[in-house]
């Protein structure tokens, strides 16, 4: 709580990623998923939306991107 005169400063940008990463195509599926783990962790995201992911991916989604 804040007394009068206070004031809290915060940032009030979000950032948001969404990624059809194409679970349904089995082509190079864990490559593809690694790249998106590395863009994902250098982009740094607040929120992250993805479609398609397979089991297999989202394994890695849980192991290898921070956050």
């Amino acid at each position: 709580m804040y007394s009068q005169g206070e004031v809290e400063e915060t940032n009030p940008n979000l950032t948001v990623l969404s990624w059809n990463v194409d679970g349904l195509d089995e082509r190079n599926i864990l490559e593809r998923t690694r790249k998106v783990c590395h863009i994902i962790n250098s982009l740094k995201p607040d929120a992250v939306f993805l479609q398609e992911v397979i089991p297999e991916s989202l394994s890695i989604f849980q192991s290898e991107c921070s956050g």
